[in-house]
C-alpha cells in the first residue's frame, strides 16, 4: 500500500495551502510533492492525503475574498483528486460548500469555540465510496482536551484536532486507518511544542487497533524546530510518526 501526501509544494498558486503533512504507515510509502512533476499513477491500494489551509472565509481580502476564489480552490481539490482531505480555516458555510461542490466526500468538523457551527473548524474530508467511518471525534490542544473550547499555555485561540478512524473498502482485511487533522496557534511558542506533545500522547490511545496512522495540518513551525522533533521524537507510549516528505526526499 502507498500513500501520496500533497502540500504546498504541490499545489501551485493554490490559496495558503498547510505548511506540512506527517504520518506514520504500516506500509509501503510513496510520496510525490514535487511541483514541477505529474501527479503519481495511483494503484488500487494506494491512498492520496492532501493537507489545504484554505483561508478564513470572513477575511477582508480583496480580490482574494472567499467568493472570488471558492470555485477555484474545488477545481485545485478535483484536480489532485484525494482520497483524504484535511483542511484549516475552515468556517461553517465553508465546510458545507465544500460538501455540496464537492458530493463524493463525506465531511466531518465542529467549530473550535462552542463544538457547533462557532469558529474555526480543521474539517477533513474522506471518499464515501471507499471510507466507512468506525468511530470519531474532536480534541481541544489545550491542559483540557475535552474542554470544548480550552486553550492553554500562551495559545492566543482555542485550538484542536479532528479524527476519524476508517475502513478501506479495498483493504477489507486490513486494520482501519486513523486520520487526524489539526492547526496550531500562530503566536503561542509553547502552546505549538505542547501541542505536538499532545497529539503524540492521544494518537497513543486513539491507534489502538489501527494500522497506518496520517496526521494532517498547519503546525505554524518550521522544519528542526521544537514542535517538529516533538512530533517525530521516539516514545514508549505512542507509535512512531514520520515526515513523508522527508521519507521521500
Amino acid at each position: 500500500m502507498g500513500f501520496e501526501v500533497l502540500t504546498e509544494d504541490r499545489i501551485v498558486n493554490a490559496w495558503r495551502c498547510a505548511a506540512l503533512a506527517v504520518a506514520a504507515f504500516g506500509g509501503a510509502l510513496t510520496v510525490d510533492v514535487a511541483a514541477e512533476e505529474p501527479l503519481a499513477e495511483r494503484t488500487p491500494g494506494d491512498i492520496r492525503v492532501m493537507s489545504f489551509n484554505i483561508r478564513y472565509g470572513t477575511a477582508k481580502d480583496g480580490e482574494n475574498h472567499w467568493d472570488r476564489r471558492k470555485e477555484f480552490l474545488v477545481e485545485t481539490i478535483r484536480e489532485f483528486d484525494p482520497d483524504l482531505l484535511g483542511t484549516q480555516e475552515t468556517l461553517g458555510f465553508q465546510k458545507d460548500y465544500l460538501a455540496e461542490h464537492l458530493p463524493g466526500y463525506e465531511a466531518l468538523g465542529v467549530g473550535r469555540e462552542d463544538g457547533g457551527q462557532k469558529g474555526e473548524m480543521t474539517a477533513l474530508f474522506y471518499r464515501r465510496d471507499r471510507f466507512r467511518a468506525l468511530d470519531s471525534g474532536h480534541f481541544w490542544l489545550s491542559e483540557t482536551p475535552d474542554v470544548i473550547g480550552s486553550k492553554s499555555w500562551d495559545s492566543s485561540l482555542p485550538r484542536m484536532v479532528t479524527w476519524v478512524k476508517l475502513r478501506d473498502a479495498r483493504r477489507p482485511d486490513a486494520p482501519p486507518l486513523l486520520l487526524l487533522n489539526t492547526h496550531f496557534d500562530h503566536i503561542g511558542q509553547q502552546a505549538r511544542l505542547e501541542s505536538a506533545k499532545l497529539i503524540r500522547s492521544q494518537v497513543g490511545k486513539l491507534a489502538a487497533g489501527s494500522g497506518s496512522i496520517i496526521v494532517t495540518g498547519d503546525f505554524n513551525a518550521g522544519e528542526g524546530s521544537d514542535p517538529y522533533r516533538a512530533l517525530f521524537e521516539t516514545r514508549p507510549d505512542a507509535p512512531p510518526l514520520i515526515d513523508s516528505y522527508r521519507a521521500a526526499h
